[in-house]
């Protein structure tokens, strides 16, 4: 924070919004989606060079298959903003609302990872530096949302336990996953928790780019959702302040599939089938707030123009 204090300069903000056709939805079933936008928001120095420049993309990042933490294809696309724009451009890159979204290959080489990192950065480099300024607004709105679970009685629990042992029969983590879960699951019951997960949502307005953040593996159909509710463009984030788990849309749990069931990974309970929906519906008020906010105040000050 000293360091930020210390380094303050003269910006604009400008934004522009590319589209790369590179991640695929890997679950291949009717209602596949994907988010192809790239919402990017750089702040400017009077002589043209980006002092920060942040960057969106909706892919999972798993490029790798070796187990080695990573940066993984972010981290390509932060060396990217340091080649197009200048080295001490400040790189800011989140992956959006995934959950369903994959690269389109696995297990790739760091030459490969490097050249998506320059496609994603490519889309918006040049509509960035050539966009007008705009007003410094800036509003964050946070609420709490109650998530309702899938809230197993003892028989389904022992069940949905039996189910995985028989497709995980020669996979000895995957059995492993199976007996945590079950005793996870019975003591959660025993213990009388909540049939609901108390999530912070949250509604960052920056300039005219509205992004709407959560603790899930969020599919990526809650774009269209939020537009649906609010008339807005929105760019839904996921994994933000924790990730407890996937929030698939409606038709995916008929669909079937990893996601609906993964909480077995992540020792939990999965949601009701309709959460991500009513997870929009209930974020729509949030995002007029912080709209609202944004627009309706004077635009942000310069440091010397500060009064507090």
């Amino acid at each position: 924070a000293r360091a930020a204090k210390s380094g303050r300069e003269d910006c604009t903000m400008v934004s522009a919004t590319g589209e790369v056709d590179l991640a695929i939805d890997r679950r291949n079933q009717p209602t596949a989606h994907l988010e192809k936008r790239i919402p990017a928001v750089g702040f400017q120095r009077a002589d043209g060079s980006m002092k920060t420049v942040l960057i969106g993309y909706t892919m999972h990042p798993v490029c790798y298959c070796t187990g080695d933490i990573a940066a993984e294809w972010p981290g390509a696309t932060a060396e990217a903003i340091g080649e197009r724009f200048s080295g001490d451009t400040v790189p800011f890159v989140f992956q959006g609302a995934c959950g369903n979204v994959n690269p389109p290959q696995r297990d790739i080489s760091d030459e490969q990872m490097q050249s998506w990192g320059r496609m994603i950065v490519d889309a918006i480099a040049e509509p960035l530096r050539q966009a007008e300024p705009e007003p410094l607004r800036f509003a964050v709105r946070a609420r709490h949302v109650a998530m309702l679970l899938d809230y197993p009685d003892e028989k389904e629990i022992r069940e949905f336990a039996r189910r995985n042992r028989e497709s995980l029969a020669n996979h000895s983590r995957g059995l492993e996953a199976c007996d945590t879960w079950e005793r996870w699951a019975m003591q959660y019951r025993d213990d009388g928790k909540a049939d609901y997960l108390d999530a912070e949502i949250t509604a960052i307005v920056l300039g005219n780019r509205v992004f709407v953040a959560g603790p899930f593996e969020t599919f990526s159909r809650m774009n269209p959702e939020l537009h649906r509710q609010t008339a807005l463009d929105c760019f839904a984030v996921g994994y933000t302040n924790g990730c407890y788990g996937y929030l698939p849309h409606a038709a995916a749990y008929d669909e079937g599939g990893y996601e609906p069931s993964a909480h077995l990974w992540y020792r939990n309970f999965g949601f009701k089938r309709g959460e991500l929906e009513r997870l929009a519906e209930n974020s729509a008020p949030l995002i007029r707030q912080a709209v609202q906010a944004a627009f309706t105040s004077a635009p942000l000050a310069p440091p010397e123009a500060e009064s507090r």
